[in-house]
C-alpha cells in the first residue's frame, strides 16, 4: 500500500510527509510511521487547509496500523466530526470508528450516541460509514445502542425513503437488541414496518423480511399468532394484521419514581412532550385503595371506534380488548377516567357501558316514531345524564325538537309548525300564547325562529311581529347605508316609522358590529371600509402636523373618540380572525365586508391565520368533510382537463396550487391520469399524456427523452411514462426513425436519410448552441455567487454543488447525442454520394481520392469547431466540480485576513483559470 504523490500536488506542505510515509510503509517501520503521524497533529491545529488530506491519509493508515494514533490525537479527530466539510467529516468518522474497533475497552456510551446521531444526516456516505462501524460496535455491546431508539427510528424513515435495504436491516437488528419501547416508538415501528412490507415481494423470505418479522413477533404478540396460524404468510394479510394491532401501554409511576427519582410533575411534563397527541389518548389514574398511579397511552382511533358502537358494551368485552393494560378491578377507574377527561362519551353502570351514540340514536328514534320523548321510558339511566343527552339532542336537532315546560316531555317541532302554518295562511297576525305556556322559553323562541319566512319575521315587541314588508324596507335602507358608508338610526327610524330601539335590534342582527364603529351617541354606525378610506387619504399627506389636524377633524366630524379610530378597527379584525378559525366555512364577500378589506388584502389576512382552506366560488371551506367533497369534484374536473389540454397550470384555477398538486398526485397514484410535473418560469405545470405526445410530435429532427423537461431530475416513473408514450406513437407510425435505448434518443428518418448537407449542419449547429446556452446560463448563475464579496451561504453552496452535478450528469447524454448525430449524418451523406462506408473505411487510396469530390460531414471544420466549443464547456464544468470549493476556501480566508496577498494571488489565478473574473 502506498499513496500517490501526485494526488497531493495542491498541498505542497504534505509532499515530503507523503514520500516518507510511503517509505516507512514499504519497509514496515511502524515506529517511525507513528512518530511521523504525530507531526500531523501539529499541522491539523496550525493549518485548516490541510485537514482534509491529513485525515484522508490517517483514514487509510489506521485500518492497517491501528496503533499509530494515540488517545490525544483521537480527541482532536473526534472534534472534527462536527465539521461542515463533508470529506473531513467522513475521514474523521473512519478514523474514530477503526480506532474504537481496535480499542474496544475505550467504547463508551457517548460514541454510540455520536454515531447514531450521524445517521440522520442527508449525506449517504456519512450514514453508510456510521452503519459500518455501528454494526461492529453493537456486536461488542448490544444494549448500548438502545439509548438511541428515537434516533434509530428517525434514521429508519430516511433509509426507507432512500430504499437503502442494507441500512434498513442494520437498524432492524439494532432495534431487536432493545426492549421497553414506549407508545410513540411502537407506533413508529408499526408504520415503518408496513412501508417495508409493502416494498417486499410477496412470499419473498429475504434477510430483511426475516429480520423484520423477528422484531415484530417480539413487540406485537398478534403478529406471532398470525404467523403461527398462516403458514403461507401472505403479505396483504400480514400488513392488515399489523395495522389492526391495538397499541396500548401502561406505566407504573410508583416503580418509575423509585428507579429514576423523579417527581410526578416532572414525569407528567416529559410524558406530555413525548406523546403523539394527534394519534393517541394519554391519561393517568390514581387508585386511592392501592395507592398506585398508572399512566396509559392508547391509540385514539381504536379507542373511539370501540366506545362509539351503537350498542351497549359489557364489562367482559372491555376487559378482553384492554387486557394488555387492564385488570378486572381497574375497569371502573379506567372507564371513569376516560369519561371525566372527555375522551369517550356515555354512561358506565355496574354491568354495561352505554355509549352516547347508542343512547342518542334511541332518543331520536322515539321522537320520529312517537312524536314525543318521555323521560319515564329511560329510567335505567340517571335522570341527570338522560337530561344531558336530550340537551345535546336539542342542540344538534334544533329543527326537530322542542322542550316542554317541566322538561319531562319533548315535542316534535314539525308537527307544531304545521299547526301554526295552517293558521298563518288565513290570518294577518297570530297569537302564540298557547305555545308559550306549553314550551320552555328557549324552545318557544326556536319555534318562532323557525316559522316559515313568508309569514312572519323574527323581530317583535311583545306578541306583535314585524311583517315581511317592514323587513324588505329595512334591507333596502341597509343596502343604501353600505354605499354611503354609515347607518343613521335617527334618520331611518323616522323614515320607516320604526322605534329606534327596534331598529337597533334589527340592525344588530343583520350587521356584525365588528364591521365598523358606533359614534359616541350610538345613533350612527360607520363601516370599517369607510373609515379606512378616510384614514388612507390622511396617510397620503406628507406634513405630519397636517395629518394630526385632519385626524382630529375626522374624529370631530364622525363624533368618534380620536384614539379609537384605528385601534378599535384593529381589535375588531383580531376578533373576526378568532371567529374565522372556529368556522366550517365562510362567505368571502361577507367577511370582506366585516373586515373592510379588498380581495387581495383579505386573502393575505386569511393566509396569515395559518388555517387550511379550499376556495369554492364565493365560499371558503374549512370543514374537512366538505373539503373532501369539494376535492372529489375538483378531481373530476382535473380528469376532464387532462384529456382536453396539453398541460394544467396549477396556479390558474380557483384552488391553491399546493392542493391542486396533491390531487393530481392522488389521481396519478390511482392511474386515473398520467403526466409529469414541471416548473416553467416559477409556474408549476402538469404536462398531460396528450401534452407529452404533442411535444414529441413537434420535434422534427431529433430528441432525447431527458431534454423535454430540462433541469428536472426525471424519476424512474417519469422515464417509464415517457417511454410508454413514445412507443405508443412509434408503433402507431406517428414517429418514424431510430431510437437508442441507452441514451433514450430518437432520430427522425428525415435525418437518417437526409441528403441536404446544409439542413443537417444547421440542425447540428442549433443543438450545439442550445446546449452551450444551457451551460452558459447555469455558469453565469454560479459565477454571480462565486465572485460576490459578501459571505456565501450554505444554501448557495448547496445550490452550486447540485447544479454542477446536474450539468455534469447531463452533458454525457448531450455529447452522446451530438456524436451520434455526426456519425449518422456522415454515413448517410457518404452513401448518398455513392460510396459505401465499408469501402470508404477499407481503402485509404479511395478515401484520399474522393476528398475533393465528397463532402465528409465528420471532417467539416465548422463541425469540429462546434464540438470543440462544446467540449470546452464540459471541461470547464469538470474543473468547477473539483475546484469551486477552493474558491470558497480562499474567499473565506480573505474575509478573515483581507491583507493576505498570497491568498489573493491564488484566488485570482484560480478565478482566471475558471473564467470567473468580472470582465469575462
Amino acid at each position: 500500500m502506498s499513496f500517490k504523490v501526485e494526488n497531493f500536488q495542491e498541498f505542497p506542505e504534505l509532499l515530503s510527509y507523503v514520500k516518507k510515509i510511503n517509505k516507512y510503509i514499504e519497509k514496515d517501520k511502524q515506529g517511525k510511521l507513528a512518530s511521523k503521524i504525530k507531526e500531523f497533529q501539529l499541522l491539523l491545529e496550525k493549518n485548516e487547509n490541510l485537514q482534509v488530506p491529513i485525515t484522508y491519509i490517517l483514514s487509510i493508515l489506521i485500518e492497517i496500523y491501528p496503533e499509530i494514533l494515540n488517545s490525544s490525537f483521537i480527541g482532536k479527530i473526534e472534534s472534527l466530526i462536527n465539521s461542515e466539510n463533508i470529506k473531513l467529516k467522513v475521514n474523521s468518522i473512519i478514523i474514530l470508528g477503526f480506532y474504537l474497533l481496535h480499542h474496544p475497552k475505550l467504547l463508551k456510551q457517548n460514541y454510540y450516541d455520536i454515531f447514531a446521531k450521524l445517521l440522520l444526516t442527508n449525506k449517504k456516505d456519512i450514514r453508510d460509514n456510521c452503519y459500518f462501524f455501528l454494526d461492529r460496535m453493537v456486536k461488542k455491546n448490544p444494549r448500548s445502542i438502545c439509548n438511541n431508539k428515537n434516533t434509530l427510528l428517525d434514521a429508519l424513515g430516511i433509509e426507507i425513503k432512500d430504499e437503502n435495504t442494507d441500512n434498513i436491516l442494520s437498524i432492524i437488528n439494532f432495534l431487536s437488541q432493545c426492549n421497553n419501547y414506549n407508545f410513540r416508538q411502537l407506533y413508529s415501528i408499526r408504520a415503518y414496518s408496513v412501508q417495508i412490507l409493502k416494498s417486499i415481494e410477496n412470499n419473498k423470505m429475504d434477510k430483511l423480511k426475516l429480520g423484520l418479522l423477528s422484531l415484530l413477533q417480539t413487540l406485537f404478540p398478534e403478529i406471532k399468532v398470525h404467523l403461527t396460524n398462516n403458514k403461507e404468510q401472505e403479505k396483504d394479510n400480514l400488513i392488515e394484521t399489523l395495522q389492526n394491532v391495538f397499541i396500548m401501554k401502561r406505566y407504573d409511576f410508583t416503580e418509575i419514581r423509585k428507579e429514576n427519582n423523579i417527581t410526578f410533575k416532572e414525569y407528567l411534563k416529559d410524558f406530555k412532550n413525548s406523546s403523539l397527541k394527534e394519534k393517541e389518548l394519554y391519561f393517568y389514574t390514581n387508585n386511592q385503595k392501592t395507592n398506585k398511579i398508572y399512566f396509559y397511552e392508547l391509540e385514539r382511533d381504536k379507542v373511539l371506534d370501540f366506545f362509539e358502537q351503537n350498542r351497549k358494551i359489557s364489562h367482559e368485552e372491555i376487559l378482553k380488548i384492554f387486557s394488555n393494560v387492564l385488570e378486572s378491578p381497574d375497569i371502573a377507574l379506567f372507564i371513569e377516567t376516560l369519561l371525566r377527561l372527555g375522551h369517550i362519551q356515555g354512561y358506565f353502570s355496574d354491568f354495561y357501558f352505554y355509549p352516547f351514540k347508542f343512547i342518542y340514536s334511541t332518543l331520536l328514534g322515539d321522537l320520529k316514531e312517537k312524536g314525543t320523548i318521555s323521560i319515564k321510558d329511560y329510567n335505567y339511566l340517571p335522570l341527570k345524564y338522560i337530561h344531558k343527552c336530550i340537551k345535546e339532542l336539542v342542540e344538534n336537532e334544533e329543527n326537530l325538537l322542542l322542550v316542554g315546560k317541566k322538561k319531562e316531555i319533548f315535542y316534535n317541532l314539525p308537527n307544531i309548525k304545521q299547526e301554526i302554518s295552517e293558521i298563518a295562511t288565513r290570518e294577518a297576525s297570530i297569537d302564540l300564547k298557547k305555545y308559550r305556556g306549553k314550551l320552555t322559553t328557549p324552545s318557544f323562541l326556536k319555534l318562532v325562529r323557525l316559522l316559515p319566512n313568508e309569514y312572519l319575521t323574527k323581530f317583535h315587541k311583545g306578541t306583535s311581529w314585524l311583517t315581511n314588508i317592514g323587513k324588505i324596507k329595512f334591507e333596502q335602507e341597509l343596502h343604501n347605508s353600505k354605499i354611503i358608508g354609515y347607518f343613521d338610526i335617527k334618520k331611518i327610524s323616522k323614515k320607516l316609522q320604526l322605534s329606534e330601539l327596534l331598529l337597533k335590534d334589527i340592525f344588530s342582527t343583520y350587521i356584525d358590529e365588528r364591521t365598523g364603529i358606533w359614534n359616541i351617541s350610538k345613533d350612527k354606525f360607520y363601516y370599517s371600509k369607510y373609515i379606512k378610506s378616510e384614514l388612507e387619504k390622511i396617510d397620503q399627506m406628507r406634513d405630519s402636523r397636517e395629518k394630526v389636524q385632519k385626524i382630529e377633524q375626522l374624529a370631530t366630524k364622525l363624533n368618534i373618540e380620536e384614539h379609537t379610530l384605528k385601534n378599535e378597527l384593529d381589535e375588531k379584525v383580531s376578533s373576526i380572525a378568532n371567529e374565522i378559525k372556529k368556522k366550517d366555512k365562510i362567505k368571502i364577500s361577507k367577511y370582506m365586508e366585516k373586515t373592510g378589506m379588498d380581495y387581495e388584502s383579505f386573502f393575505e389576512f386569511i393566509n396569515s391565520l395559518g388555517v387550511s382552506y379550499l376556495k369554492k366560488g364565493e365560499v371558503l371551506l374549512f370543514n374537512p368533510s366538505k373539503i373532501e367533497n369539494a376535492k372529489k369534484k375538483i378531481k373530476q374536473f382535473i380528469k376532464k382537463e387532462s384529456s382536453a389540454k396539453d398541460f394544467i397550470s396549477l396556479g390558474n384555477y380557483d384552488v391553491n396550487s399546493k392542493l391542486m398538486k396533491e390531487l393530481i398526485e392522488e389521481l396519478q397514484k390511482s392511474e386515473k391520469i398520467k403526466g409529469i410535473f414541471y416548473e416553467v418560469e416559477n409556474e408549476i405545470r402538469f404536462y398531460t399524456e396528450r401534452g407529452i405526445k404533442n411535444i414529441m410530435l413537434s420535434e422534427i429532427f431529433i430528441f432525447s427523452l431527458y431534454d423535454f423537461f430540462y433541469e428536472k431530475e426525471l424519476s424512474p416513473n417519469d422515464i417509464s411514462l415517457l417511454k410508454e408514450i413514445f412507443y405508443h406513437l412509434y408503433e402507431a407510425g406517428k414517429l418514424k426513425g431510430q431510437f437508442d435505448e441507452k441514451t433514450l434518443t430518437f432520430t427522425n428518418e428525415e435525418i437518417v436519410f437526409a441528403n441536404d448537407y446544409n439542413a443537417s449542419f444547421h440542425e447540428f449547429n442549433r443543438r450545439v448552441y442550445n446546449y452551450i446556452e444551457k451551460f452558459n446560463s447555469e455558469f453565469q448563475k454560479i459565477k454571480k455567487i462565486l465572485i460576490k464579496k459578501s459571505t456565501i451561504s450554505a444554501k448557495e453552496v448547496k445550490w452550486i454543488e447540485d447544479t454542477i452535478h446536474k450539468i455534469n450528469k447531463r452533458d454525457i447524454y448531450w455529447k452522446n447525442e451530438l456524436e451520434a448525430f455526426i456519425n449518422r449524418v456522415n454515413e448517410e451523406l457518404i452513401k448518398k454520394q455513392g460510396i459505401s462506408m465499408k469501402k470508404f473505411r477499407s481503402s485509404p487510396y479511395l478515401k484520399e481520392a474522393i476528398r475533393e469530390d465528397i463532402k465528409i460531414f465528420a471532417e467539416d471544420e465548422d463541425i469540429i469547431d462546434l464540438m470543440e466549443g462544446f467540449n470546452l464547456w464540459v471541461q470547464l464544468f469538470n474543473k468547477l466540480e473539483y475546484k469551486y470549493e477552493n474558491i470558497l476556501f480562499y474567499q473565506k480566508r480573505l474575509m478573515k485576513k483581507p491583507d493576505d496577498e498570497k491568498t489573493k494571488k491564488k484566488l485570482m489565478e484560480l478565478r482566471e483559470e475558471l473564467n470567473l473574473t468580472k470582465e469575462n
